[in-house]
């Protein structure tokens, strides 16, 4: 009974307020209710939509480049949206991390679709809507050309989630903060 008592103790500062060290999930997501604040997160929001758009064209540009989609390029497109968002915001909260986990996962979708489709149309001396038209037509048809890219795809996914897994894990003190 005294041990539980103290573990509560060790929660709330002198001010009276939950501290995060010792703090459940619920607590936190409590603390981030609670310190929402509406401009500041569309601001960060909007920022982070900026930089993974960035991101996402110069994965594409450096795809078309090298003639290689770098999946872990995803990972960047992942650590720009929520490194902005830290940036502006001047915190990371759940609304944050959710927000820039949806804008990264359509900029992945898009990064390896017009990366394959560019380096396409490098490749085969065309244009961008021949390239398309002939990555469509290969897509339908042909079952190598789709599971070269769903698996492309996949690991693009899995890259760019580790650094979101990062926030999430520090955000609710698994791992430690530097």
């Amino acid at each position: 009974m005294d041990n539980n008592f103290n573990q509560m103790n060790d929660q709330i500062n002198v001010n009276g307020q939950m501290n995060n060290n010792n703090a459940g999930v619920s607590s936190i997501l409590t603390e981030d209710i609670k310190s929402f604040n509406l401009t500041r997160t569309l601001i960060g929001a909007a920022a982070a939509l900026v930089a993974t758009i960035l991101a996402t064209v110069l994965w594409v540009f450096i795809t078309g480049i090298t003639g290689t989609l770098m999946y872990v390029l995803g990972l960047a497109v992942g650590f720009v949206g929520i490194f902005i968002y830290e940036k502006i915001t001047k915190k990371v909260d759940i609304f944050g991390i959710i927000i820039c986990l949806v804008f990264v996962l359509i900029a992945i979708y898009f990064g390896v679709r017009y990366g394959y489709i560019y380096y396409l149309a490098k490749e085969e001396d065309m244009t961008i809507k021949q390239a398309k038209t002939l990555f469509e037509y290969a897509y339908d048809v042909f079952s190598e050309v789709k599971s070269e890219y769903v698996g492309l795809m996949i690991k693009s996914y899995i890259f760019s989630f580790g650094y979101t897994v990062i926030v999430f894990l520090q955000k609710f003190n698994v791992i430690k903060k530097k």
